[in-house]
């Protein structure tokens, strides 16, 4: 799926995940990107943006777009995680 028309109608017609790393390597903060090994939107520009900002960054196996529903409790499993290690 090309998701690329959604996110210039956002960006004025910058490139999404250029006008997104702007924002985040300006952030001096642990990072960490959760998504689906099978999100065909995002799953590309997230390894591309994690790398960038040396984020962690967690797949979840057989999961789409929406994580947050389709995996729920594996995500907030890795998000309590995180934020726990974090504090």
């Amino acid at each position: 799926m090309d998701c690329k028309y959604h996110y210039t109608i956002f960006t004025n017609g910058q490139d999404y995940w250029d006008y997104l790393l702007n924002d985040l390597k300006k952030l001096d903060i642990k990072m960490l990107f959760i998504s689906g090994d099978e999100d065909g939107c995002f799953l590309g520009g997230t390894k591309k943006a994690a790398k960038a900002v040396d984020a962690k960054l967690k797949l979840i196996q057989h999961c789409g777009h929406v994580c947050t529903i389709e995996k729920a409790d594996e995500f907030n499993q890795m998000a309590f995680k995180f934020l726990r290690a974090a504090a």
